[in-house]
């Protein structure tokens, strides 16, 4: 295990470098800037021998450029990289769901499933040109390969 540096996401254009919300931070999950991604310190690291689930959050803008603006068109398939001091890890998404920020997401057995292997990647869901929103858009991945430094 060890805490992730990079994020890519080719079928998106999505290559980004990964900060640490400290773990301090949870449970409130709301990303300092607009332009990176964070994995959240109170949940596990990425690495074949996790123990748990990997959250990496960011935001999505409106009417400004952010880090996960294209999150939402992720499909089933597609390929996550998480880069570590110890190497790269590839994630495969397996599904996608929305979720209201405020009850259904702190409630939803999928959302808070800890599962060795697993990627969740969160960002807000910006409707129809909304600039506030009331939704998660959140990505289920799991490890599907690993490469050492």
């Amino acid at each position: 295990m060890a805490q992730p540096t990079r994020l890519s996401i080719a079928d998106l254009g999505i290559d980004t470098k990964v900060l640490p919300m400290p773990a301090g931070a949870c449970p409130v999950l709301d990303p300092p800037t607009l332009a990176d991604a964070y994995w959240v310190g109170c949940r596990s690291e990425p690495g074949t021998d996790s123990d748990g689930t990997v959250f990496v959050i960011g935001h999505a803008g409106a009417g400004t450029a952010a880090v996960f603006d294209t999150l939402p068109d992720i499909v089933a398939g597609s390929r996550v990289l998480i880069e570590t001091d110890s190497g790269t890890l590839e994630y495969t998404v397996r599904s996608t769901a929305l979720y209201e920020k405020f009850g259904e997401a702190q409630e939803s057995p999928e959302l808070c499933l800890r599962q060795p292997g697993r990627l969740v990647l969160v960002t807000c869901y910006l409707e129809n040109g909304t600039t506030l929103s009331s939704k998660n858009f959140v990505a289920y991945a799991e490890i599907t390969g690993a490469l050492a430094r």
